[in-house]
């Protein structure tokens, strides 16, 4: 394994196990300067692309006491970046605070409860993205150790960087909070339930238990700290609903770990491989050693309590780490997910339990579902406690075919860890290679580097209390009352070629449709500027009301509203301002003809008109299937592919919007004047949207493809909070593919004609929203065939499945700012891949 430099320093001050007080912590605060003369690895130099520069910034990650935030460098480059320029407050902010949603600043706070090492630890590469730690250059690490006591003036200084070159300024400042009480008022709750610290904006996990149980930190590499303790009038765990008396209710607090579960970043990769599982059992191993040597807790483990850090690292969580052991009593642990025969059978001897759950790790790390699952929890009872041999799989590696099967021994007695404990676990063969003194000192270059995840995790399993009545048959967690898989069979799929319309033909055909209704614009050349109608027969005219414009849409239609423009003036012609006003009013009246006169003024056709300058002309002539405005406008200057409305009301380009109206003359016609390749992908989903399989055949059979390219796709929009989109996300969902489209309305035979069209059946998706999944689909990002699955599409999942889908495929990946991909329970996913597997071998696929 490769060697890091995420571990500890032979100056850092040795953590203490005692439990923090009741008064407030001390507050550090860390401002981050500059850093000069850093070295850049080859092949991150500067690139031409200056999207791929913005996105690939100098950025910090500061650890302290187990707390860990990560802060993006604003200003300078890569060899000398900058986040705090000295000039004053700065209100012009590059990058977003993933965190907590606020501009980022150039100061992080942290509490201060005990001595502890700072680090800041600095890196280049795009800060919002889950990447191998490869895919993130390491510039090198700054230490120092923060001493409350000795604390000096905010001074600026500067510390060398390790393991690179160059140097990097700071300032230390720390307010003493000793004197005051850690109360309920220093916090609020978050998003996900957690405990935000308002004078230090620290997220922390909480546990709320009863005032007269003796508390004991601890001091591991692996394993979350007990940071902050306060009493409070209310129990703010969310996790139970004991009921404590007021005086007696103590809340426990660990650092939230921003990596998220172990067994979520699983379910995204959908299984590990050998090194992968190797490195996670070997952290997880050495903090079950020190939990059964030096603090007497057995059977704790479960998958709930291992999440990974920032960087990569294993850390396990659980109030009942803090909680002194009591010989042969595990009642307050709760039940494991999997649990070892003895543990389901009450044993008291059950100080060889945690490796059975090593072993049942190690099995769905290594292949993506726990070796008993079923979705009838007491079916998993009982398969643990059959007298049938274990099965594992032949496709492992020997040695980790034979850890599995000695850990998962139904026998204590004769499980691999009974008698030697850890040392014997360590020494078996699937962990040769490992330098464990390295991994202890968190020197082993961890898989891979997760971002910010959500931390929900629901156990599913053996239950805690079994039901005495089971139902006759098992729970269905997935959708129920669905629409039925429709199979419409249709022929002369491959031959809805376009027949061109001729000009002559077109122009005799539009002759009745063009509204000739005898109104005509007027100019009077002694009254600049000004335009009204007048009817050429009856004499009546009309004037023109002024638009209602908003003042953010001014730039963006490039007009001035109330005044002429230079040139304008001295030519004599009507203002701008004043043509669109003409325009939007003769569309509305439908005097056709005076659009042709306006034309002949010169006019930008590309703006947005109407009550909520939203929508185009030439939007506005196809919704109302005016084909021959729509060949008027094209042929003079309107753009083919101009949006008209945006965010979340954006109804797509012009192709779209004739899909969407179901007018085959205004399809044909928009056809030959060769709309985009984006632009047909996305007509395509909206015809298969509507179940039109002629529109379907007829825009595939000229030109368009089943997929849009990565960068196709907008990113969400003014990215927030934990990930969050504030606006809308990616235009309402049209960028979703075709393919997810005719599996989630179960058209089969619309399937059928993508995937004979090209469809990629391993096709995947992101950022669902409910016009696509109407309240019932959980897989909010995922693989069509997911999806097909989730909702009982057998048919289609056959067809998928012959079109090459691969069930063993990681989920897809969309690394941009504001996305982070929806968990789905883990119930759900096991269930829904336990599924396909099945299908898959009933199909000898």
């Amino acid at each position: 394994m490769t060697k890091t430099q995420h571990g500890y320093s032979a100056n850092e001050p040795q953590l203490e196990e005692t439990l923090p007080s009741l008064s407030r912590p001390g507050i550090l605060t860390v401002i981050l300067h500059e850093g000069a003369g850093l070295s850049v690895p080859d092949g991150f130099e500067e690139s031409p692309d200056e999207e791929r520069n913005k996105r690939n910034i100098p950025y910090a990650i500061l650890t302290f006491d187990k707390s860990q935030k990560k802060a993006n460098s604003r200003w300078g480059n890569r060899q000398n970046p900058i986040w705090d320029s000295d000039t004053g407050v700065l209100y012009r902010p590059l990058h977003w605070n993933a965190d907590f949603g606020v501009p980022r600043k150039s100061s992080w706070n942290f509490d201060v409860c005990r001595p502890a090492e700072l680090a800041i630890y600095l890196y280049l590469g795009d800060p919002y993205t889950s990447s191998s730690i490869q895919g993130h250059a390491f510039l090198g690490v700054a230490r120092i150790v923060i001493d409350p006591s000795q604390i000096a003036a905010a001074s600026s200084q500067w510390i060398g960087v390790q393991y690179g070159t160059g140097q990097l300024r700071i300032s230390l400042e720390y307010e003493d909070m000793k004197d005051r009480t850690l109360e309920r008022a220093d916090f609020q709750v978050d998003y996900i339930m957690e405990l935000l610290n308002i004078h230090t904006w620290q997220l922390y996990t909480t546990r709320t238990i009863p005032m007269v149980q003796r508390l004991q930190n601890v001091n591991h590499p692996f394993i979350a700290p007990l940071t902050l303790t306060f009493q409070s009038q209310e129990n703010l765990d969310r996790t139970t609903d004991a009921d404590f008396p007021v005086e007696e209710c103590l809340n426990l607090l660990s650092p939230a770990i921003d990596g998220g579960h172990l067994f979520y970043h699983l379910q995204r990769q959908q299984r590990f491989n050998l090194e992968s599982a190797q490195f996670y059992a070997a952290e997880i191993l050495c903090a079950l050693e020190y939990l059964h040597e030096t603090r007497g807790i057995y059977s704790w483990l479960k998958p709930r309590h291992v999440l990974l850090d920032c960087f990569g690292h294993v850390v396990l969580y659980g109030s009942s780490l803090y909680k002194p052991a009591v010989d042969g009593d595990r009642s307050s642990y709760g039940i494991p997910e999997y649990p070892s025969p003895e543990v389901l059978l009450n044993n008291r001897h059950f100080k060889a339990a945690d490796w059975w759950t090593l072993g049942i790790f190690l099995y769905e790390m290594l292949t993506g579902l726990p070796l008993f699952f079923d979705e009838n929890p007491e079916e998993i009872r009982l398969r643990i406690l059959s007298t049938d041999p274990i099965q594992i799989s032949e496709a492992l590696p020997q040695n980790a075919r034979d850890i599995i099967m000695r850990l998962l021994e139904r026998e204590p007695d004769l499980r691999l860890g009974a008698k030697g404990g850890a040392s014997e676990v360590r020494e078996h063969p699937f962990f040769a290679g490992i330098d464990w003194s390295e991994l202890f000192r968190r020197n082993l270059e961890p898989p891979f580097k997760p971002k910010f995840t959500f931390r929900r995790f629901e156990q599913h399993g053996v239950q805690e209390y079994p039901q005495k009545d089971l139902p006759k048959e098992k729970g269905d967690t997935l959708c129920k009352d669905l629409e039925p898989e429709s199979n419409l069979a249709f022929d002369n799929d491959d031959n809805a070629v376009l027949t061109p319309v001729s000009s002559q033909e077109g122009s005799d055909q539009e002759a009745d449709d063009e509204n000739d209704d005898g109104w005509e614009l007027v100019w009077e050349e002694g009254a600049p500027g000004e335009l009204y109608f007048r009817h050429r027969t009856t004499g009546e005219e009309k004037f023109i009301l002024a638009r209602r414009v908003r003042p953010s849409q001014k730039n963006k239609n490039n007009v001035d509203a109330t005044n002429a423009t230079d040139a304008e003036l001295r030519n004599g012609g009507p203002s701008t301002s004043k043509k669109l006003d003409a325009l939007e009013a003769a569309l509305n009246a439908g005097h056709d003809r005076i659009v042709s006169q306006l034309i002949s003024y010169g006019i930008d056709l590309n703006v947005r008109l109407f009550d909520s300058e939203l929508e185009s002309p030439l939007g506005w002539s196809i919704d109302h299937k005016k084909l021959h405005l729509v060949r008027l406008l094209l042929d003079n200057g309107a753009d083919i592919g101009f949006l008209d409305r945006e965010f979340e009301r954006q109804d797509g380009p012009a192709l779209t919007r004739a899909v969407a109206a179901r007018d085959r003359k205004l399809i044909e016609f928009l056809l030959q004047r060769r709309p985009s390749r984006v632009d047909l992908t996305r007509a395509l989903g909206r015809a298969v949207d509507q179940r039109d399989r002629g529109l379907a055949q007829l825009l595939l059979a000229n030109g368009a493809r089943c997929e849009f390219e990565e960068e196709d796709r907008p990113s969400p929009l003014n990215p927030g909070p934990y990930g969050g989109c504030y606006g809308g996300v990616s235009l309402d969902g049209e960028f979703i593919p075709p393919l997810f489209r005719a599996v989630k309305i179960g058209d089969v035979s619309l399937v059928r004609l993508l995937l004979r069209n090209g469809a990629n059946a391993n096709i995947g998706y992101h950022d669902l929203i409910h016009d696509l999944g109407p309240g019932h689909i959980k897989f909010r990002c995922g693989r069509v065939i997911q999806v097909a699955m989730e909702l009982k599409r057998h048919e289609t999942i056959k067809l998928l499945l012959a079109a090459g889908a691969d069930i063993s495929l990681a989920q897809p990946v969309w690394c941009v700012p504001g996305h982070i991909c929806q968990e789905v329970t883990r119930v759900f996913y096991q269930t829904t891949m336990s599924r396909l597997r099945k299908v898959v071998e009933s199909e000898n696929i």
